[in-house]
């Protein structure tokens, strides 16, 4: 509430300068328009100003200067330019005295003012240029406007600081609660998964492992997904998603991958990895026997106590 009255009342005080700012620069204006200052405007002087060029052709027609004046073709007083011009004029007149009138600096051509070119990154666009120019000669406006914003005062600068920790310290809990609930649902997804008959597959979980050949690198992250990257750079391709176990004779000799990156005008690519006993966890090769089917073999110890007794005397 205290933040709100701060708030209100300097919205107060710009309005009331804003109304003050305005009326001394109108006469300013009249005077600058009544060029041969015989104390009227005609339409001979609002044609020689090009903020009256309502449809931005680059001139000012005397249609278009009816329009600002009247058909009679002349502002006989001040007054008059108030209450006719005034109204619907004041905001880009204020602005074209600001940019030419007071500073001198800009043609009917709107240079850009004066920018700290330290500040401005070497290769933007002349685009980006004129709105910088413009974002400026606003911030410059407002600043000649309504001064400095005043500070808080010391007590609403403890309630900003208290609301500020607060926000601080909630979303400090929220990411925390979030954390716990991201942990809680991995470890419910892995008391979930089958690892094997007597989970000798669970230590892959977390591990990827690498194949390249001429053209890719393949990777495999068991229980997880595998993915295609190109090796002369580019981006990676999902050959799927973990599915299930999929072996024949031995469930736990295949690992089935779906939902990868669509292939165009075909299927969503999929992966079946076939396990084979080795002495250490290796990647050996990867193929695509059918189009967006991908075969790939990981030999790793884990297939070996799953194979059956025949797998152990080989080892």
């Amino acid at each position: 509430q205290h933040l709100d009255v701060f708030e209100k009342k300097w919205e107060e005080t710009k309005s009331a300068k804003r109304d003050e700012y305005y009326k001394t620069k109108s006469a300013s204006i009249f005077n600058d328009l009544d060029s041969n200052k015989d104390g009227s405007i005609t339409v001979d002087e609002i044609i020689s100003n090009p903020v009256f060029d309502a449809d931005g052709n680059g001139e000012v027609s005397e249609e278009e200067a009816k329009e600002v004046i009247g058909e009679a073709g002349t502002i006989s007083s001040y007054d008059n330019f108030m209450s006719d011009v005034w109204p619907k004029w004041s905001d880009k007149l204020v602005q074209r005295k600001s940019e030419t009138f007071d500073s001198g600096k800009l043609s009917t051509n709107q240079q850009t003012p004066d920018i700290d070119e330290d500040n401005i990154d070497n290769d933007i666009v002349t685009e980006d240029e004129d709105e910088i120019a413009r974002e400026h000669v606003a911030t410059t406006q407002e600043e000649d406007i309504y001064g400095q914003k005043p500070e808080h005062d010391d007590y609403l600068k403890s309630l900003i600081a208290a609301a500020d920790k607060a926000r601080q310290e909630h979303k400090a809990s929220e990411d925390e609660k979030n954390n716990i609930e991201n942990e809680i649902g991995e470890i419910e997804k892995a008391l979930s998964s089958d690892f094997g008959s007597h989970e000798e597959f669970a230590y892959l979980r977390g591990k990827c492992f690498q194949f390249t050949d001429r053209e890719y690198t393949y990777e495999v992250c068991p229980f997880n997904k595998v993915t295609q990257s190109p090796k002369s750079g580019g981006s990676q391709t999902s050959l799927g998603t973990w599915g299930s176990w999929t072996g024949d004779e031995n469930k736990y000799s295949k690992m089935k991958y779906e939902g990868g990156q669509n292939c165009w005008n075909g299927p969503d690519r999929s992966a079946t990895i076939v396990l084979s006993c080795g002495t250490e966890d290796l990647l050996i090769s990867a193929s695509e026997p059918n189009r967006c089917e991908y075969l790939m073999e990981l030999k790793t110890p884990a297939a070996c106590s799953s194979a059956g007794k025949s797998s152990h005397d080989e080892l």
